[in-house]
């Protein structure tokens, strides 16, 4: 008797005739979207220098010798043929030249060498006496004699020297190559390498890499900001701590959210990842667990939701390169959440995912970054699945066999004076109804900031951000950086509505939001950010269903 008056008094206060309808909780406070998907490449970085072997000094006489020019021979030249570099002096042949001119050339099929992406190669004239006007040039096709790892761990070493064993094997060396080894060694969690080229002692046309390694044992971060809902709390406290090089080359990070005043929202994740083999895969295994007792008007009937995630993930570079990156991402995950009412079972989702993704970022797209997700996920049937359109399910006709897509771009470009323009856009694609652990969501911190998180949610869905900045950096200040912006963001979410999940208290809805702010950047790794923002909008999930004007603070540390 008392569970079903806790049942009723649920279903007035989140605009539910029934348990059948539980799945209109607030986006807020909704459980189940714990899974991890493909993220976005990080920017590549890495420091990489040549130093350049010391040239013999040229003679002041150099345009003062003249000679008639009959032929020039080009000697230790295999990857590209001697022939494709007549061009370089065709038109001198027969003519008066210095000696300056032979060495012109010399200049000039470095750079060829260097055009197609090989830095070590060295032209020059050596001494000579020189008959009936044919001039030799040598070309050394320089490779990499030995790669010198320092700072790093046993483990790291050796699959630093791994990344970088296909430019060690290469003659000549290719820069591509180099490039490579050295992105995927920062890769590595935890490390920060640079790389230094220097002429091989004895060896004329070697080099030696050195790899200097940072390897702290641990980071990690504080973050505090006043972006969640009067159901999950307002204020929410965020730490995350990451262990580096537990067996070498891996990484265990875990990370917290709570609100600090009540149990309103706590969650946290912990994520092992480790380098498998010397082709720069990743194996990961990620678990997450959340736990919310929502406030406000949602208080008073004792709801509780609880959810978990775990499952392996593996990512894989096709292509790792300054220019642009590509990555394979796939992994299976197990989830579970539920929804009680003063003890009383409401919803209880169980469901299997496997997905495959693609993450991209390339450089130099209208002179800006481009980042781009793109994920396939699909529902499996059985392995303890609630089977579909049961009863227990979060919405009535929902299903655990979904197949759906989403996808996420960013552009960054950068405009005249300092100023420049972050562009976003994110959405799904579902082929059948989904539980509300899958449906997409918009609100908080990404698209939607004057909203509530989860104002609005859907099987399908799409939405789009544009920010104008002004980035400013401070000499001799406590205040090292300043980013001045104003942004417009819109999303729009809509639901499958079919058989079973017919329903006329899930509607599709679309909010709007304008704002602008500062960000700021200290000492000591603290940022700040204070942002106005406001509602275009009213939507039943955010702000009571009313308008708002807000004033949100972001403040964090990393250490």
């Amino acid at each position: 008797m008392r569970a079903a008056a806790s049942l009723c008094v649920f279903g007035t206060l989140i605009l539910a005739a029934a348990p059948t309808e539980a799945q209109v909780l607030p986006g807020a406070v909704t459980p189940g979207r714990d899974r991890t998907g493909p993220l976005p490449p990080q920017n590549p970085d890495f420091d990489f220098s040549i130093v350049a072997p010391h040239r013999s000094a040229v003679p002041r006489a150099v345009d003062e010798v003249h000679f008639k020019l009959r032929d020039i021979k080009i000697v230790g030249v295999k990857t590209i043929p001697a022939e494709q570099f007549r061009a370089l002096y065709a038109g001198m042949i027969g003519k008066d030249i210095t000696l300056a001119d032979i060495l012109n050339v010399a200049d000039a099929i470095e750079a060829a060498y260097r055009d197609r992406g090989y830095p070590l190669v060295r032209a020059y004239v050596p001494p000579q006496r020189v008959k009936d006007g044919v001039f030799t040039i040598n070309v050394a096709e320089g490779y990499l004699a030995n790669i010198v790892v320092q700072g790093a761990d046993s483990r790291s070493a050796a699959l630093i020297s791994g990344y970088l064993g296909d430019a060690k094997t290469e003659r000549p060396l290719r820069l591509a190559a180099l490039e490579r080894g050295l992105l995927l060694t920062n890769d590595i969690p935890g490390i920060k390498a640079t790389g230094v080229l220097k002429p091989a002692a004895n060896t004329p046309g070697a080099s030696d890499l050195v790899v200097d390694v940072a390897q702290p044992w641990i980071t990690g971060g504080l973050a505090v900001d006043n972006r969640g809902s009067r159901f999950s709390g307002v204020w929410t406290v965020a730490g995350d701590v990451e262990i580096n090089s537990i067996i070498g080359a891996d990484q265990l990070a875990g990370t917290v959210t709570v609100s600090p005043n009540s149990l309103e929202q706590v969650a946290g994740t912990v994520r092992y990842r480790t380098m498998i083999g010397d082709d720069g895969l990743v194996g990961s295994l990620i678990a997450s667990i959340t736990h919310g007792e929502p406030g406000s008007t949602l208080s008073a009937a004792g709801v509780r939701t609880d959810s978990y995630a775990v499952g392996p993930r593996l990512t894989f570079p096709l292509v790792r390169k300054r220019a642009a990156t590509l990555l394979l991402d796939g992994g299976v995950t197990v989830q579970d959440a539920r929804i009680n009412v003063a003890g009383a079972p409401v919803s209880h989702d169980q469901w299997r995912v496997a997905d495959l993704g693609l993450s991209y970022q390339r450089q130099d797209v209208f002179g800006g970054v481009l980042s781009a997700t793109l994920d396939v996920a699909q529902g499996l049937p059985g392995l303890g699945a609630t089977p579909n359109h049961d009863p227990k399910l979060s919405r009535v006709g929902g299903v655990t066999d979904f197949t759906k897509v989403t996808g996420f771009a960013r552009l960054q470009l950068p405009l005249p004076s300092a100023f420049s323009v972050l562009l976003t856009t994110q959405g799904q694609y579902s082929f059948s109804p989904l539980i509300t652990g899958e449906q997409i969501a918009f609100g908080g911190t990404q698209i939607g900031r004057g909203y509530d998180p989860g104002a609005i949610t859907g099987d399908h869905g799409i939405g789009g951000s544009a920010e104008l900045r002004y980035d400013q950096r401070i000499a001799d200040s406590i205040v090292q950086a300043v980013q001045p912006y104003l942004y417009f963001d819109a999303a729009q979410a809509w639901y499958v509505q079919r058989g079973l999940a017919i329903s006329a208290a899930l509607k599709d809805q679309n909010i709007a939001s304008v704002g602008g702010g500062v960000r700021l950047w200290f000492p000591y790794d603290i940022a700040m950010g204070i942002e106005g923002a406001r509602t275009l909008h009213a939507v039943p999930g955010s702000d009571a269903g009313k308008l708002a004007t807000k004033l949100l603070v972001d403040l964090s540390v990393r250490f």
